[in-house]
């Protein structure tokens, strides 16, 4: 059994998902806003680059934390999408690296794309 508790997610990974449906002059202004804050070692400390993850996250549709947050924990995270067409919502799937290693993020992200589908149905997406 693990333990877990609830973690604080950092503004970069706030933005990689809030952001997924933002047009890009509309996301630049808002990052212009971050302070970016190095936690670990991982964390997107470059707009550059998390603008490059954000274009990522657009392709596949989920985003993920590889130790960003916090040093051995990692997750994978989908937003969901209401019926404003807004993600201020989302689902994730996290746990310790010896646990939840970068094998399976491609298929928990899959997964969590089609069941936030079905919740945004739901909601009146």
């Amino acid at each position: 059994m693990v333990n877990s508790d609830v973690r604080i997610i950092t503004k970069p990974f706030l933005h990689k998902l809030s952001s997924i449906n933002s047009e890009n002059d509309e996301l630049e202004s808002l990052l212009d806003d971050i302070t970016f804050l190095k936690i670990t070692e991982k964390t997107v400390s470059d707009k550059n680059e998390l603008l490059k993850q954000i274009n990522d996250i657009n392709v596949k549709g989920y985003a993920i934390d590889c130790g960003e947050s916090y040093n051995e924990f990692v997750g994978v995270a989908v937003p969901i999408i209401d019926r404003f067409g807004k993600a201020d919502y989302a689902i994730s799937i996290a746990g310790p690296t010896n646990r939840l290693d970068r094998d399976k993020f491609e298929k928990i992200g899959e997964e969590l794309v089609k069941t936030t589908k079905e919740i945004s149905k739901l909601i009146g997406f």
